[in-house]
């Protein structure tokens, strides 16, 4: 099995251990979308990322986990979990991703 699709299934399976404890929350997935195309870890060119979305129904703010950042060289330790408004969260993707990639603009695409 190659390595991009792991990180769908590592998704899932969080989903899975989480929606039972947490069954008033909603669980999806969240798009973003780089302002430049980057080189993940497995020579790829990837114009965006998809991660974990959490959220209370009614509720603006959601959390968000960036379960396959392992794509593009962020170990596990350094996982980015972030919690608040969609464009608190877009910030805070932008500096942990410009890390590695500088001058990486990131957007929630389909708000």
């Amino acid at each position: 099995m190659a390595s991009r699709p792991i990180a769908c299934y590592q998704a899932v399976d969080i989903w899975q251990k989480l929606s039972v404890a947490f069954s008033e929350y909603q669980f999806g997935d969240q798009w973003f979308h780089f302002n430049q195309e980057v080189k993940d870890q497995f020579g790829y060119n990837e114009l965006g990322q998809d991660m974990l979305k959490i959220r209370l129904p009614g509720s603006s703010n959601l959390l968000v986990a960036d379960v396959a950042g392992y794509l593009f060289g962020f170990p596990y330790e350094q996982m980015l979990i972030a919690a608040g408004s969609l464009n608190y969260i877009e910030n805070r993707i932008t500096q942990h991703y410009s890390q590695r990639y500088p001058g990486l603009v990131v957007n929630a695409v389909g708000r």
